[in-house]
């Protein structure tokens, strides 16, 4: 009796377990940098965030605007020289990848000795390359800055070498990156774990650039190397602290994290630590689910002057999938239908009568369009008399025929009236 009472208690706990609201939730990761955020890259939905809007200095990550730039507007196979002054003007110390004086380099190798090997004086070479001086260069920075919604953000110089006036935020980092991340490019780049640079006109050996970022390269340690890796982009000053930009792909799902200010502790870099337990937690907490199917039935909408059919069916037109908690369920998901303002006939199959949004706990989630799963042929005569009616309904039309009714009704009474009187005068002269 006792082991059956213990029994059904047990199943009662799992019950109340499954059934009560976010009984599956993953416990959130202890974060030690001091501004970190987690965000689905397809949609910028925000996963977990910490500070996310305070100003940091973001150091080397700065690297990513200054790449976006060179994307958009340099051809990859130009040749640069690189000038004295963007060379030395590098405080000795900083990463770099030994460009010298007069040396010939193409966009595409510099570009890989920004985002591998986070060489300050690339940055500086391609700026001046660009813009005509390293300044010009940062008002575009800051212009793409303000074109991206970065507005928390300032940008002072191509590298992120420290300056007081030169901050940002995670949230705004977040949008760089996924911004960056669209461009195939980029996504090379950031994901190369080493480059080789062959003998240049300076140098006769190649040159072995070799990522910063340990998530993607375990060349130099290892310990944090984490293949679901894809990118992006690290930082460094004594100010900033351990910065890092990555993302992260794992069945379908990719996640983008930032970390600013991770203070060096003796043993671990906890930008990198931080941020696999970030990415670790997304993966564990969300997963991809797909809310409707190309061609499922979604609902139906009334035609107007059809042949033989009244109604259509509309369908999907695409497979539609959403970064959802793992424990949501579907009847948690919040769908909305619109349907065109007016449907009527002809309808071909395929044709776009209206949208379902979908949405999730107040975020929306995206829409698909609803397509007609059937050709519908027009009535020749409902088509005919509706415009006949609506010809005659239209105001242009059907406020001149009541005036010309009106005043033929009005016209029609006074001759009556007119007749009457008439009469009446005649039977009087009779008498």
């Amino acid at each position: 009796m006792q082991k059956r009472a213990v029994s059904v208690l047990v199943t009662v706990l799992i019950l109340i377990n499954i059934y009560t609201p976010g009984a599956f939730a993953q416990p959130q990761p202890q974060i030690k940098s001091e501004a970190a955020i987690l965000t689905d890259s397809k949609t910028g939905r925000v996963i977990y965030e910490k500070n996310a809007d305070k100003r940091l200095y973001p150091a080397s990550t700065t690297k990513i605007m200054s790449a976006i730039l060179v994307l958009d507007k340099l051809n990859l196979s130009d040749v640069v020289v690189a000038s004295r002054e963007a060379v030395m003007s590098i405080p000795l110390g900083g990463s770099n990848m030994g460009i010298m004086e007069g040396e010939q380099l193409t966009v595409e190798q510099l570009l890989y000795g920004m985002l591998v090997a986070s060489a300050n004086e690339a940055c500086n070479v391609i700026a001046e390359y660009m813009c005509g001086s390293v300044d010009e260069f940062v008002v575009q920075m800051n212009q793409k800055a303000q074109e991206l919604g970065m507005s928390n953000t300032k940008f002072l110089n191509p590298h992120g070498l420290h300056s007081p006036e030169h901050y940002t935020t995670a949230r705004d980092m977040v949008v760089l990156a996924r911004y960056a991340m669209k461009n195939e490019k980029f996504r090379q780049v950031v994901s190369t774990a080493q480059y080789m640079i062959e003998p240049t006109n300076k140098y006769t050996k190649q040159r072995n650039l070799v990522n910063t970022n340990y998530l993607v390269s375990s060349t130099q340690n290892a310990s944090y190397y984490y293949p679901k890796a894809t990118g992006i982009k690290t930082g460094y000053t004594s100010q900033a602290g351990n910065c890092l930009v990555s993302s992260a792909s794992n069945v379908g799902v990719e996640l983008i994290a930032v970390t600013l200010n991770a203070a060096p502790q003796t043993g671990a870099i906890y930008s990198f630590v931080d941020s696999k337990a970030l990415f670790e937690y997304g993966f564990r907490s969300y997963e991809n689910k797909i809310l409707v199917k190309e061609n499922e039935t979604v609902t139906e909408a009334k035609v107007a002057e059809g042949l033989d059919n009244d109604f259509v069916i509309l369908t999907a037109k695409n497979d539609f999938e959403a970064l959802l908690p793992v424990e949501a369920g579907a009847d948690a998901i919040a769908k909305t239908v619109t349907l065109a303002d007016k449907i009527a006939a002809p309808i071909t199959k395929g044709q776009t009568l209206g949208r379902i949004s979908y949405s999730y706990d107040g975020y929306a989630l995206g829409e698909v369009e609803l397509v007609a799963n059937m050709d519908i042929k027009r009535d020749l005569f409902m088509f005919i008399m509706n415009r006949i009616f609506g010809f005659f309904n239209a105001p242009a039309v059907k406020i001149p025929m009541i005036i010309l009714i009106l005043i033929f009704a009005a016209l029609y009474i006074l001759r009556r009236i007119k007749r009457r009187r008439r009469r009446r005068y005649l039977r009087s002269k009779r008498y």
